[in-house]
């Protein structure tokens, strides 16, 4: 009988009673936490993380889907103040172009010309029907020859018009930096601002 009780108490200190609290760097080799079983208590933390990272992404989407939108707006207001032909170049630069680079009567020549060249362009077009893409919804043949020179891409926006590329914008704060995309050699094009 003797034998019998050693190795009875041998056994019993190899078990871990329940309800103990043990604590683990990694939650997923835990053997027991308050009593849980490790099953449950995986489950429990990838469930948390899961939810965790599902909040702050959706979040995010939120908050990126909404400054998308006024990017958007403000490309609208400028359209629309280019198609009507009653607004001077002159004012709707000042309104809607950042300009704090051009000094020159050359510059605003150029600006006021290009202006006039989009409304041309504008009235053909419904521009209703004109999409907004910005640049990393664009196919990665088509960004591959843009250069944004540290621009933030998430501000750059390509118009289309049944399919066919029309204009390619740039926001800078709450006014458009650039609507000039041209070569800078190398098969490469960038963003001018003014």
């Amino acid at each position: 009988m003797t034998s019998f009780s050693t190795k009875t108490s041998i056994n019993e200190h190899k078990k871990r009673p329940r309800g103990v609290f043990y604590v683990s760097i990694n939650p997923f080799t835990a053997k027991s936490v308050l009593g849980l079983n490790t099953k449950l208590m995986q489950y429990k933390v990838i469930s948390f993380f899961l939810l965790f990272h599902l909040g702050w992404l959706s979040s995010h989407a939120q908050v990126a889907t909404s400054t998308q939108e006024h990017d958007i707006q403000l490309i609208q207001d400028f359209l629309n103040d280019v198609a009507d032909e009653n607004k001077r170049p002159d004012v709707i630069l000042s309104k809607h172009v950042l300009i704090t680079e051009t000094s020159s009567d050359e510059g605003y020549d150029y600006l006021e010309a290009s202006i006039n060249e989009i409304r041309l362009n504008l009235q053909t077009k419904n521009i209703d029907e004109i999409e907004y893409l910005p640049f990393q919804a664009l196919p990665k043949k088509e960004v591959r020859d843009i250069d944004p020179e540290g621009k933030p891409t998430d501000k750059m926006y390509f118009l289309r018009y049944k399919n066919r590329q029309m204009l390619a914008v740039y926001i800078e704060g709450d006014k458009i930096g650039s609507f000039t995309l041209v070569s800078k050699g190398n098969k490469v094009a960038h963003f001018v601002t003014y």
